[in-house]
C-alpha cells in the first residue's frame, strides 16, 4: 500500500518545511510584529495616560468652577438657569436647587431686564461674547452691581444657552460714585470758594487758577496760565515766595505766609498764602496754594493798631505810643550820655468853664484846634500827646540844654494865648500851664519823668496859671511828702486824728451869733497840726475827700445835735458844713444826706452846705439837678468864694441856693479899692434881686465890718469875731451871747 503525502507525518514535516520561508525572513518577521506589539501598547499607554489627564484637568476645571471668587451659571436660550456656582450662591443668597427653579426675571431688577434681553439677543445673531453691567435683586432683597461676560453655548452647530461669568462690583461702583462725588465736591470747592486757589510748577509758572483768583486778581483763568510768580507777586516780596517755594522743594513742608502782589488794576492785595508740594510719580512736580484776601483785615489791624496808640480826638500819639517814644529816648540818653531830652506835661487853663459854659462840641473843637498848633510849634522828630481830657504832653529829643525847652514851651503858650476861631463865628481865649522835666536829672521809667513833669505843671497853676515851672528835687520831695501824707490820711479817719473847730458866722445887723461854719483839722501823731491847705488839696486829688468830707459831715451834725439838747440858746443857730467837687459828683450824694440827717434827728434847715462857686460850674447842668434834690431835704444851700468862679449869670438864677458867700480876697482888699468895693457892692445887690442872703468871709477890721455893713451885708466871719473855735469854747462862747457892734 502506498503511502499519501497527507498520511506521512514526516512527508507532511518536509511538506510543511519546505513551504516556510527561509530563517532569516522569518526572523525578520517576528521582529516585525514584536516592534508593532510594543507600539502599540504604547498607543495604548499613552491613550490611557491621556485619558487619565483628560479626567484630571476635568476634575481641576471643575473644582475652579466650583470655587472661584465670580459667579459662574448658565442658563438656556429662556433665560432658566441650569447651573449657578458655590460664589453665585453666596453672593445672590439662593442655593443652586433654588436658583435652577429661577429665570432671569427674578434676579434682574426691572430697569436692567430689557438690556439683557438685548444682550441674548445680540448674541443670538452675532454669536459673539458680549461684556455689560447689570443690577441684581438677592434674596434678601439687596440690589448688586455685576459685571458680565457671556457667549453662547452651542451643541451640533445649535445655540442651546447661555454660559456667563460675573463679578460683584457693587463696593467698586459706591467707590467710583463717592470719588465722582468728591471730584464734583473738590471741584465746585475750587471753583466757588472765597479763597484763591492756585497751582504753579516748580519755576513758579501757574497751571490753574479758580474763580475767586479771577476776582481777586483781576486775571482771566487764560491769562493767568501765561503768568509767572515774579509777575504776579510785588517786588519787595518776592524773595519770600521764592523762598518758600524752595523750602518746600528742600524740607518738603507746607509753608504759610504773608504776601503782596500787584493786581491787574494796579492795587495792591494782600493775601495769607498756605501751600505744599504736588508730587508726581514720588517727585515734586509744583506747587499747590489757597490763598486768602486779608488786605481789609490788614488794614483794620493797622487802624485798630493806630487807634490803640493814638487819640481818638485829635489824632495825637496818646500815652501808650508817648511811653514808648520815652523809652527809646532813655535808651538813647543811657548809651550816649551827652543825649538830653526834656518833657512838657502842659494843662489848658479853665478848660472846664469853657467846656461846661460853651458846650462839648465847642470843647472839642477847641482841643482839636490846640493839637495843630501845638505841632506846628515843634521840630521833626519831636512829639506832641493828649494824655487825657485838657492834658498835652510834648517830647523835646535831642536838645543842648534846658533853655530849649524852655524857649519850646513860650512858644508853646504865646501861639495858644492866641484866640481861637471856632465854629458859630465864635472865639475863645485861653491859656496853658507847663512843666518841664529834663532827663538831666537821670530817669529810667517812662512814668517818673511823665511825673515830675505833671508835678511841675502843678506848680505853675499854683503860681497863678498861664506860666511854666522847672521841675527840681524840691518838688521831688514835696511828691514824696504828699506820698507820704497820702498814705497817712488813709488812716487818720481810723484813728480818730481828725477833729473840728467852729468859726463864728455873725449877724452884721445886729451883732448876736447867727452860726459856725465848721472846719476840719488834722492832728497827726508825728507831725503835730497840719494846716488844711496842705492836706485837703492832697484829699482832693486822692479821692481821699469823699470819705473825709462825709465824716466832717456826720461828726458836725452829732455836734449840733449834742447842743441842741444841752441848751434852747443852740435852737436858732446854723451849721455850716463845706461840700467838695468830688462830694458833689457822687450819684448817692442825696442818699448820703438822706441817711446821716435820719440817723442823727437834727432839724435840717439848721444844717447849711457850702459849695465854691468854681465846683458848680465845673458841670453847671448835673450841679443843679443835684442841688434841686438837696433841697427836697429842707437844707440850705451856700455858693462859697463867689466872685472868683466865673459864674454866668445865665445860670446863676437857676441855682437853688440860699446865699452867697463873698470871697475873703475882694473884703480883704475893699478898703482902699474902689474897684474891689464895687465888686462887693454889686455881689450884695445881685444877692438882694434873687432873693439871696450875702455872707461876707475874712473880715479882720472894724473898718471892714463897718463898710460891709454900710452896703447891707447881712453875714459875716473872720478873725475880727473870732477864730475857729474847739468845741468846748464854741459851746462857751454861745453860753456868753456876745454882740459884736
Amino acid at each position: 500500500m502506498s503511502t499519501r503525502p497527507l498520511d506521512d507525518p514526516a512527508a507532511l514535516r518536509r511538506q510543511h518545511t519546505d513551504a516556510l520561508p527561509e530563517q532569516p525572513a522569518f526572523d525578520e518577521l517576528a521582529a516585525q510584529l514584536a516592534r508593532e506589539n510594543v507600539a502599540l501598547r504604547r498607543e495604548l499607554a499613552e491613550q490611557q495616560r491621556a485619558l487619565e489627564t483628560l479626567h484630571a484637568q476635568g476634575e481641576l476645571a471643575r473644582d475652579f468652577f466650583e470655587n472661584a471668587h465670580d459667579i459662574f451659571y448658565t442658563h438656556d436660550l429662556k433665560g432658566d438657569y441650569t447651573f449657578l456656582n458655590k460664589a453665585g450662591e453666596r453672593i445672590t443668597g439662593y442655593t443652586r436647587e433654588e436658583a435652577m427653579s429661577l429665570n432671569l426675571a427674578d434676579l434682574v431688577v426691572p430697569e436692567y431686564l430689557d438690556r439683557v434681553r438685548e444682550m441674548l439677543a445680540r448674541k443670538l445673531k452675532e454669536g459673539i461674547e458680549t461684556y455689560y453691567e447689570v443690577e441684581i435683586m438677592t434674596k434678601d432683597r439687596r440690589r448688586l452691581t455685576l459685571e458680565v461676560s457671556s457667549r453662547l453655548l452651542s451643541r451640533d452647530g445649535q445655540a442651546i444657552g447661555i454660559q456667563g461669568i460675573a463679578r460683584d462690583i457693587t463696593e467698586r461702583k459706591r467707590a467710583e460714585a463717592a470719588l465722582r462725588e468728591s471730584e464734583e465736591r473738590y471741584r465746585e470747592l475750587f471753583e466757588n470758594a472765597n479763597d484763591v486757589i492756585y497751582t504753579h510748577d516748580l519755576k513758579g509758572n501757574f497751571t490753574s487758577l479758580n474763580k475767586a483768583g479771577e476776582r481777586i486778581t483781576g486775571y482771566t483763568r487764560e491769562e493767568v496760565l501765561s503768568l509767572n510768580v515774579a509777575d504776579l507777586v510785588a517786588p519787595e516780596h518776592l524773595p519770600l515766595a521764592r523762598q518758600m517755594i524752595s523750602r518746600k522743594a528742600s524740607e518738603r513742608v507746607s509753608t504759610v505766609y504773608e504776601l503782596e502782589i500787584m493786581a491787574k488794576g494796579g492795587q495792591r492785595v494782600t493775601l495769607e498764602a498756605s501751600t505744599q508740594l504736588i508730587y508726581e510719580d514720588g517727585r515734586p512736580a509744583g506747587v499747590q496754594g489757597v490763598a486768602r484776601d486779608i488786605t481789609e483785615r490788614k488794614v483794620a489791624a493797622e487802624r485798630l493798631r493806630h487807634d490803640a496808640y493814638h487819640d481818638a480826638l485829635t489824632g495825637l500819639p496818646n500815652r501808650l505810643l508817648l511811653a514808648d517814644h520815652l523809652r527809646l529816648a532813655i535808651e538813647r540818653a543811657k548809651r550816649y550820655p551827652a543825649h538830653l531830652f526834656a518833657v512838657l506835661f502842659m494843662d489848658i487853663d479853665r478848660f472846664k468853664n469853657i467846656n461846661d459854659s460853651l458846650g462839648h462840641t465847642v470843647g472839642d473843637e477847641l482841643l482839636i484846634a490846640i493839637a495843630g498848633r501845638l505841632e506846628k510849634c515843634l521840630r521833626p522828630g519831636d512829639t506832641v500827646a493828649r494824655l487825657g481830657g485838657d492834658e498835652f504832653t510834648i517830647l523835646l529829643d535831642g536838645i543842648s540844654g534846658i533853655a530849649d525847652a524852655i524857649r519850646v514851651a513860650e512858644r508853646v503858650q504865646l501861639e495858644l494865648m492866641m484866640p481861637f476861631s471856632l465854629g458859630g463865628g465864635r472865639d475863645v481865649f485861653t491859656t496853658a500851664s507847663v512843666g518841664i522835666a529834663s532827663s538831666a536829672l537821670g530817669y529810667e521809667r517812662p512814668e517818673d519823668i511823665l511825673r515830675d513833669a505833671d508835678a511841675a505843671m502843678y506848680r505853675a497853676k499854683m503860681l497863678g496859671k498861664a506860666r511854666h515851672a522847672i521841675f527840681d528835687k524840691s518838688m521831688h520831695e514835696r511828691a514824696l511828702t504828699a506820698l507820704q501824707l497820702e498814705s497817712d490820711m488813709r488812716r487818720a479817719i481810723e484813728r480818730e486824728e481828725f477833729r473840728i473847730e467852729y468859726q463864728p458866722i455873725i449877724s452884721l445887723q445886729t451883732g448876736q451869733l447867727s452860726g459856725f461854719e465848721s472846719l476840719v483839722r488834722w492832728q497827726h501823731p508825728t507831725r503835730g497840726l497840719i494846716n488844711p491847705t496842705e492836706f485837703i488839696p492832697v484829699a482832693e486829688e486822692t479821692g481821699l475827700i469823699v470819705p473825709l468830707g462825709l465824716w466832717v459831715l456826720r461828726a458836725a451834725c452829732e455836734q449840733m445835735q449834742r447842743w441842741q439838747k444841752r441848751c434852747a440858746l443852740f435852737q436858732s443857730l446854723t451849721l455850716s458844713v463845706n461840700l467838695s467837687g468830688k462830694q458833689l459828683a457822687q450819684p448817692d450824694l442825696f442818699e448820703q444826706m438822706y441817711q446821716v440827717l435820719r440817723d442823727i434827728e437834727i432839724t435840717p434847715d439848721c444844717l447849711q452846705l457850702e459849695i465854691t462857686e468854681s465846683v458848680i460850674m465845673e458841670n453847671a447842668e448835673e450841679a443843679i439837678e443835684m442841688l434841686t434834690r438837696l433841697k427836697e431835704l429842707k437844707l440850705r444851700l451856700t455858693i462859697d468864694d463867689f466872685g472868683t468862679g466865673y459864674s454866668s449869670l445865665s445860670y446863676l438864677h437857676r441855682f437853688p441856693v440860699d446865699m452867697l458867700k463873698i470871697d475873703r480876697s475882694f473884703v480883704s482888699r475893699m478898703i482902699g479899692s474902689a474897684e474891689n468895693a464895687e465888686i462887693v457892692r454889686t455881689i450884695i445887690t445881685l444877692a438882694n434881686n434873687l432873693n439871696m442872703a450875702v455872707i461876707a468871709e475874712g473880715v479882720e477890721t472894724a473898718e471892714q465890718l463897718s463898710r460891709l455893713r454900710d452896703l447891707r451885708c447881712e453875714y459875716g466871719q473872720g478873725y475880727f469875731f473870732a477864730n475857729p473855735l474847739d468845741e468846748a469854747a464854741a459851746e462857751a462862747l454861745i453860753k456868753q451871747r456876745p454882740r459884736w457892734l
